[in-house]
């Protein structure tokens, strides 16, 4: 036999061997998904060569178990990954890393004796997967549990064997755990103690009661009869609600109770907890408190502070939150340099913003020998106040406690940039050294050739005419691989003898710092370009061991290098007691980046019941990001086009207004001042995200309007988490959309709603975007103090947003009836409005699918591929008219139209060019 009849053979058995399989799974009654692998050369399977999601997405969006649909899949990708449906197949499975062999979680109730888990069980990529089924009518959402172990739950795809792709190496089942060897064994004892879950009844009880006393049991167990939120308003029968996503809590040495607990009673468990590290610190423990706001966290400190009898550090986010509560518990404020306590502030200001250390450049140089004012503040005994930036010096090492109010993982990231005119005017010192000139020569050589497309012309000066349109697509960001390509291109494969060389130079000057004039500070050379230096030879170590990275950035739109990485750790760290007050960041995350040890820390995240005064009206089906309230012409004169969106969104809130109640307003900056006197609320009444946290100034009033969803681009999210993850294994960077459920409404027909979001399968980045997205809102809507109505008969929060706010269940939800004719489409609309514009002009672009859908655009840039997909199209970059210009676009068109050229590329054939 040849070895091309051989190789033939095998590939015919493997196929075999994986139908036989993928049957096997659905015999189960578990739905698959199917995955486009990554081609050895990088690209994605799915034929579509501008493809960016390149194993990462799926052949059909849906989940089956039908044989008949999954036949089809694997006919068309026979090499696809599989992936289980965990919320199709009502299982969890529970992760355990290599690294979490010495768990203090006890699965002992579910082993045999043999000490293996006596359940269907995969293995791969140094973790191993338990599956694990539920009980009736429960659904449960994803969540990191102590020791390492992480579960996954109705959000979550489980990849499967067997594997065709590099994505999935080394993917296996157990030994003599396979579902065709053992059945799925039910929940261990204590994991559904944790989640709330005592068997059928209990979540057929949870489902079924009507008591407002049992919304925060729904948040966490929802039941299967929710519909998902389809577009115009339909339900989709066999979409699940999903769970409350708590903080990613953490069990020391047991199960906490998930009862919802009185709002009293949390306040004096939080006075019991902190009056014994303040009696009785011990050396490197962590209390996390996560209670919600108003809980009594910061009373908690202010009261037991006050008996305390060492020196207690209280770090906020801001000077501003320093309160006369803290003056009456012998706080003192730490006043940041100024005029009044510095006699070099106008220096000591740019030598800050250069990252020169003063302390050491500027104080000790200083005639005054550190004996001013703003030394004079650290001599004093007692209790201080200061900003989270002090965590990072010296002063609070003699502190018995540390309380770190409101810390999340941004403050415990450090960002350095160099802009493109640093480099310019660096390249072109040639007293700067040698090294240094052709060093910033190669930094401003590849951000030059990035943001030169954006500005309409190339490298080398000439015009691009296809590109000087304002709306031309701007270049993305570099990091990781792709931007050592990069630099290494403009370096002529020299980076790293540039970096080494760079390194060596001497950054320190010659001059007495306490000399120089504030003019002289402003032109001494950054050190930002030496930290730069230094990110990216680690970036180069990391690269050539198969690491992550990813820390340098460089951004063509904002024509910069961003170095982000955490801040260097103080010394007297690792033995200091610490206090951390947040109600949303993620206890896990925060115990790594400050290097603390679990075995000492304790997590008090108790659930809490609104009272019944309060009352949560939500918005629902229109999103108000950032983009669409602030973005373009949105504050333009009423009744301009971009206006109208900020109009009708007032409009919704004025339908359900309380006029009689007094009112407060959150929302973007931008348009904080036009929504207030839209809505008539009044000076001092109002405040924009990023600026609430921690104030008190909304307490006393009846109604907060929080208007609009708060969300950082996914790029951001995904530099920060390569910040955190540095020198570990690079990350997961799959996300999708997929339903999150208004936890625990129903609607008179005792049925839920959901709402397409968008979900990371990393952990690190899931926890990031919670943090960033539902973590604010939640920050913002709790300034009304909801668990404290103090004599209010009525509080009632407005939420003009469509993101679901876990832990704030809606009492109402308002869907959108204002009879837009921008409505919402469905993919099916979608892709018949893309075949008809393609039958008339023989190509469509997104506005046009848009335009004949009578959508907005961004809806049809979401679903492009699942339109793509659905219709068989495929894409190709073409020249078209665009009023008197034209410009350089993506199209649609049917496959025949295209030819492939020896490059490989979409060509058109003659006579359909435009």
């Amino acid at each position: 036999m040849s070895l091309l009849r051989e190789a033939t053979a095998a590939a015919i058995l493997l196929r075999s061997d994986r139908w036989e399989a993928i049957q096997q799974l659905a015999e189960h009654g578990w739905p698959l998904r199917f995955r486009h692998p990554r081609l050895p050369d990088g690209r994605c399977a799915c034929g579509d060569r501008d493809c960016h999601k390149a194993g990462q997405h799926w052949l059909d969006p849906r989940p089956s178990a039908d044989l008949a649909t999954l036949n089809a899949w694997f006919e068309a990708c026979p090499d696809a990954d599989l992936l289980l449906d965990l919320g199709g197949a009502h299982l969890v499975a529970l992760e355990v890393p290599d690294i979490a062999a010495g768990a203090v979680v006890d699965l002992s109730d579910h082993a045999s004796d043999t000490g293996e888990l006596g359940t269907i069980g995969v293995r791969g990529e140094g973790r191993t997967f338990h599956l694990f089924e539920l009980p009736a009518a429960a659904a449960v959402a994803g969540r990191h549990l102590d020791g390492g172990l992480l579960l996954h739950g109705i959000d979550d795809q489980l990849p499967v064997p067997p594997v065709a792709s590099d994505a999935a190496e080394g993917l296996e089942w157990l030994a003599g755990c396979g579902p065709d060897e053992r059945s799925v064994a039910p929940l261990p004892a204590w994991l559904a103690r944790y989640l709330g879950l005592t068997g059928g009844a209990a979540c057929e009880g949870a489902a079924a009661a009507g008591e407002r006393g049992t919304s925060r049991v729904r948040a966490r167990i929802e039941c299967e009869n929710v519909p998902h939120s389809a577009p115009g308003g339909r339900s989709n029968s066999e979409s699940r609600a999903r769970p409350r996503k708590r903080a990613l809590p953490v069990i020391p040495g047991g199960v906490p109770d998930a009862a919802p607990v009185e709002i009293d009673d949390v306040e004096r468990e939080i006075r019991t907890r902190v009056r014994r590290v303040f009696q009785d610190p011990r050396l490197g423990e962590t209390l996390i408190i996560t209670a919600p706001p108003g809980a009594g966290k910061t009373s908690a400190i202010l009261a037991e502070a006050a008996r305390a009898s060492g020196t207690v550090w209280h770090l906020g986010p801001r000077h501003e939150l320093f309160t006369p509560g803290h003056t009456d518990a012998g706080f003192v404020r730490i006043e940041p340099r100024g005029k009044a306590n510095c006699r070099y502030a106008p220096i000591a200001a740019p030598l800050g913003r250069k990252g020169y250390p003063i302390d050491r450049e500027l104080c000790r140089r200083c005639e005054l020998e550190r004996r001013c004012g703003y030394y004079d503040q650290f001599r004093d005994s007692g209790h201080r106040f200061a900003a989270l930036q002090q965590f990072f010096t010296s002063y609070p090492q003699g502190a018995a406690v540390v309380v770190l109010d409101e810390v999340t993982p941004s403050h415990l990231l450090e960002a350095t940039t160099v802009p493109y005119a640093e480099l310019s005017r660096l390249s072109g010192d040639l007293e700067s050294g040698r090294p240094l000139e052709l060093f910033a020569k190669v930094l401003r050589d590849a951000l030059h050739r990035r943001f030169a497309r954006r500005r309409g012309a190339t490298p080398g000066g000439a015009s691009a005419p296809e590109l000087q349109s304002n709306q031309a697509e701007p270049p993305a960001a570099l990091r990781g691989p792709a931007l050592l390509a990069a630099l290494e291109q403009a370096a002529n494969g020299e980076l790293e003898r540039r970096v080494l060389a760079v390194l060596s130079i001497p950054s320190g000057p010659d001059t007495t710092l306490a000399d120089l004039t504030p003019r002289a500070a402003e032109e001494l050379p950054d050190t930002a370009i030496y930290r730069l230096a230094s990110a990216l030879k680690d970036e180069l170590e990391w690269h050539d061991a198969g690491k992550g990275g990813g820390v340098v950035t460089l951004d063509p739109v904002r024509k910069e290098y961003r170095v982000l990485r955490r801040r260097a750790l103080p010394e007297w760290l690792a033995e200091k007691p610490l206090i951390i007050l947040n109600a949303t960041a993620d206890p896990a995350l925060l115990t790594d980046l400050l290097g603390r040890d679990r075995d000492t820390l304790d997590v008090y995240d108790p659930p809490v019941d609104l009272p019944a005064e309060a009352t949560i009206i939500q918005l629902t089906d229109v999103r108000y990001g950032k983009t669409t309230l602030v973005g373009g012409r949105a504050r333009g004169p009423a009744g301009a086009p971009g206006r109208r969106t900020v109009d009708r969104a007032l409009d919704r809130v004025r339908s359900v207004l309380d006029p009689a109640l007094s009112t407060g307003l959150i929302t973007f900056q931008d348009i904080e001042q036009t929504a207030a006197t839209a809505l008539g609320i009044p000076e001092g009444h109002t405040a924009h995200y990023g600026a609430e946290t921690g104030t008190n100034a909304f307490q006393d009033l009846e109604q907060l309007i929080v208007l609009g969803t708060y969300n950082l681009p996914l790029d951001t999210i995904v530099e920060q988490a390569c910040a955190i993850n540095a020198s570990r294994a690079p990350l997961d960077l799959t996300w999708d959309y997929q339903p999150a459920a208004y936890a625990g409404y129903r609607d008179d027909q005792g049925q839920g709603r959901a709402i397409d979001v968008i979900r990371f399968r990393d952990p690190l980045l899931r926890a990031l975007h919670a943090e960033r997205c539902e973590g604010v809102l939640l920050q913002a809507a709790h300034r009304l103090r909801l668990y404290r109505p103090n004599g209010r008969r009525r509080v009632q929060l407005i939420l003009a947003t469509a993101q679901p706010v876990p832990p704030l269940p809606p009492t109402v939800l308002v869907p959108d009836t204002t009879g837009s004719s921008r409505g919402v489409a469905t993919t099916e609309t979608l892709a018949a409005a893309l075949v008809a514009v393609v039958e008339v002009k023989g190509y469509a672009a997104q506005a046009d699918v848009a335009r004949a859908a009578g959508v907005q655009r961004s809806q049809v840039t979401r679903h492009w591929k699942a339109i793509l997909e659905r219709t068989g199209y495929a894409t190709e970059t073409r020249r078209v008219p665009t009023g008197a210009t034209t410009r350089m676009l993506v199209v649609a068109v049917r496959p025949s139209l295209v030819a492939e050229t020896p490059q490989g590329e979409g060509a058109l054939l003659p006579g359909r060019e435009e």
